[in-house]
Order: structure tokens, then sequence, then C-alpha cells
């Protein structure tokens, strides 16, 4: 997978994750999500075993995004 083992997000949208498990993903960018341009909130998921060959293991962060963060378990 080249961005975003689980989950890509892309473009004018709000994507909100919360008590997901994102578990075992695998990309070159984003081992589980990969966000670009957008409004991304992730609250109280855990992130486990996920890895990227490039960048972000678990998550891979580009363009103007606004990203937030709550209680998550890396």
């Amino acid at each position: 997978v080249n961005s975003g083992g689980a989950v890509v997000t892309s473009g004018p949208i709000a994507a909100n994750f919360s008590g997901d498990l994102f578990l075992a993903n695998t990309a070159n960018n984003g081992g589980a999500i990969y966000a670009q341009g957008n409004s991304l909130t992730s609250t109280g998921n855990t992130f486990t075993s996920n890895s990227a060959v490039n960048g972000g293991g678990a998550v891979f962060i580009t363009g103007p995004t606004v990203a937030k963060f709550s209680g998550d378990l890396f």
C-alpha cells in the first residue's frame, strides 16, 4: 500500500475517529492513517504495531491539514 494502510483522507473533509483500534497496518507513508488537506480528529484510539517505510509509522500528515489528538495510545 502506497499511503494509509487503513485509512486515506484527502480533500476538504472532516475525518473523525473515536475508540478505534488500528492494528498491524503497513504502508509507504502513514502506516495506519494518511491525512492530506483536511481536518483530522482522533480521540481515544489505539495504534499498535503499525509501520511505514518512509514516514509516519502510525499517522502521516501533509498539506494544509489540521490534526487534533486526544487520549490516543501509540
